[in-house]
């Protein structure tokens, strides 16, 4: 089957979606609850201004025509708010449409996009899809550390993107600092002033010092670009309106680039109301103001520490790991286990740790190692015919072998309740998903293939510990199919183990892995055959040194593991032991030569790539 991601241009293969907050209706169904009180998004909690409502009515008739390409009202209504000209102005779908718009005007492939550490995730995505070099600074005291930015320019530089104040810290710079920052910044850079929260900024009550407005910059800079948004303190987040001021020549270039009609007609006519009504930014602006006092005496009398704020939001320290809050939510009634193993039972321990389960029910063939697993308190009841064990569970997880997995599915079918959510460790995803979608007969919405990067050498449940999956990476595999739901309660399952949850490609995942895991496995494999089968074995292996014996590690890993792996993973486990196979005879032949240029080369190339990647 073709892999569609190898068709995606460098830059978008390895994207990861911006990841917005979630809708009420959907946190309402994953928990379980009636009222949600959403905060994620940093929406204006009193809405749209009356005006902008009003407009919003008066323009439905006019739905079955496209909207002003060039925005004229609303970009005149800028231009007269803020002393500009209207050839200045660049309006976006969001401001997060402009971020865009620069990166695809100003980024070519390889070329530097400066941002600080903390900055908004939209940054580096919007950098990596035009094929740019995120150039990421450390920030200094979770702000934008200006002097450290200024350091990291060099001649492949092209754009800095700086949110005055920053998301998601809510720090700010003040106006002598950024001045300064800009007068040394080359005029070939272009500097975006990212002011998505300026209007709650500049409100005396919030009492933020020497917070600067942008736009006075704009006449001695002319690579500055300050955008903003209607989507906070305007109310306007659903209809997606943002804009830029700047040099007339530069809004020229975006102009080039923006699509005809990217800000919708309702949008437009809502924005330019709302502009005029100066009464509802103002108790938008007092609101928050209050209520970001309330939760600075809540915190103080708490005694949590928290980063002061320029905007409609503020980060606290709760005391506590984020996953121990998040368990305090995501809960689990019933979990079957299958296979209580290494992985398997690790995760049970995880889990329990985190007190978000209620019943573990352990699955497996051998039956002292069940009964040991309930000793061990790993699980609190154990089964050894799946179908009566996954009986109205929450989640089940498969932990068996990949060749035993299609089997499993078999068993299990007839009988999982409509609310549970399938989910597996097999670190060969893409005959996983075959081996569902034929027994399913099409891959099951609630069925969500994962795959987590951690083991040891060890099997069986006396080797499982809590800790396994800390700090960890835990890859999910979702396809089209998947629902949502059900995915995030698998996110939330590895999250609550203490992993760090990532997305990717079956396809690609199985390359990787092939790379990564699979074949130095094959490699250690080989190498202690190889020297097993020798006349003089034991005198090797009596003076093999702690390189050998670290190298060789993981071929104590069960062999029957690894033989469903290689026959599940072949096609691209292949693909890496024959490229590997290839650069092996490339350093034989070298040696034979005598080649001291290549071998010198090799080398150092390794150590190089070795000491950059792994540390």
């Amino acid at each position: 089957m073709l892999n569609f991601c190898d068709l995606a241009v460098p830059g978008v293969r390895e994207l990861k979606p911006y990841q917005p907050g979630k809708p009420i209706e959907e946190l309402q169904r994953e928990y379980g609850l009636r009222e949600v009180i959403k905060l994620a998004s940093n929406e204006n909690p009193l809405g749209p201004s009356p005006r902008a409502l009003a407009a919003l009515t008066s323009g439905m008739d006019e739905l079955a025509r496209y909207p002003d390409g060039n925005g004229f009202a609303l970009k005149q209504a800028l231009a007269d708010k803020f002393s500009v000209e209207v050839n200045q102005i660049t309006l976006g779908n969001g401001s997060n449409d402009i971020l865009e718009l620069v990166a695809r005007t100003f980024v070519q492939p390889g070329e530097e996009v400066i941002f600080s550490q903390h900055a908004f995730a939209v940054y580096p995505i919007a950098t990596q899809a035009v094929g740019g070099k995120a150039v990421i600074v450390p920030a200094k005291d979770w702000a934008n550390d200006l002097d450290a930015i200024g350091k990291a320019i060099n001649a492949n530089t092209r754009v800095i993107f700086i949110a005055n104040p920053n998301n998601p810290t809510g720090t700010w710079i003040d106006g002598d600092s950024l001045k300064q920052f800009l007068d040394k910044v080359p005029e070939r850079v272009i500097v975006v002033l990212d002011e998505a929260y300026y209007e709650y900024a500049i409100h005396p009550a919030l009492q933020v010092s020497g917070y600067p407005d942008g736009m006075q910059y704009l006449n001695d800079h002319p690579n500055l670009i300050v955008s903003r948004t209607f989507s906070k303190a305007y109310g306007l987040a659903g209809l997606r309106v943002g804009y830029a001021v700047s040099n007339s020549a530069i809004a020229d270039l975006l102009n080039r680039v923006r699509q005809p009609f990217n800000v919708n007609s309702l949008g437009l006519l809502a924005a330019t109301a709302a502009l005029s009504d100066i009464e509802h930014l103002e108790k938008s602006a007092q609101l928050n103001a209050t209520g970001m006092q309330q939760c600075i005496s809540e915190f103080q009398k708490l005694g949590l520490s928290y980063i002061v704020s320029a905007g409609n939001f503020i980060s606290v320290d709760m005391g506590k790991p984020a996953q121990s809050l998040m368990s305090q939510k995501f809960h689990i009634s019933k979990l079957c286990i299958i296979g209580v193993g290494l992985i398997g039972g690790s995760v049970a321990r995880a889990l329990r740790e985190s007190n978000c389960v209620d019943s573990i029910v352990g699955v497996g063939r051998n039956l002292e190692n069940l009964q040991r697993a309930e000793v061990l308190g790993v699980i609190d009841a154990y089964q050894q015919d799946p179908a009566r064990a996954v009986e109205d569970a929450d989640i089940v997880l498969l932990a068996v072998p990949l060749g035993a997995m299609r089997t499993v599915f078999e068993q299990i079918r007839p009988h999982l309740a409509a609310h549970t959510v399938v989910t597996d460790v097999g670190s060969a995803k893409q005959s996983v998903i075959e081996a569902a979608s034929q027994v399913f007969n099409g891959l099951p919405a609630s069925f969500v293939p994962g795959h987590p990067i951690a083991g040891t050498e060890k099997s069986g449940v006396d080797a499982a510990f809590a800790e396994l999956f800390q700090h960890r990476r835990v890859i999910l595999t979702p396809l089209a199919e998947t629902d949502s739901s059900a995915l995030e309660k698998i996110k939330l399952l590895w999250q609550a183990c203490g992993a760090q949850v990532t997305e990717m490609e079956p396809v690609h995942h199985d390359a990787v892995l092939a790379a990564t895991s699979h074949l130095p496995h094959m490699l250690a494999f080989a190498l202690v055959d190889t020297l097993a089968r020798m006349d003089d074995s034991q005198e090797i292996f009596d003076y093999a040194a702690g390189g050998f014996r670290d190298f060789t590690r993981i071929a104590s890993s069960d062999p029957l593991m690894w033989h469903d792996i290689c026959l599940a993973n072949r096609e691209q486990l292949v693909k890496a032991m024959r490229a590997f196979s290839d650069d092996l005879h490339r350093l034989c032949d070298a040696m034979e030569q005598g080649d001291s240029e290549f071998l010198k080369t090799t080398f150092t190339r390794a150590k190089t790539a070795r000491d950059k990647f792994c540390g």
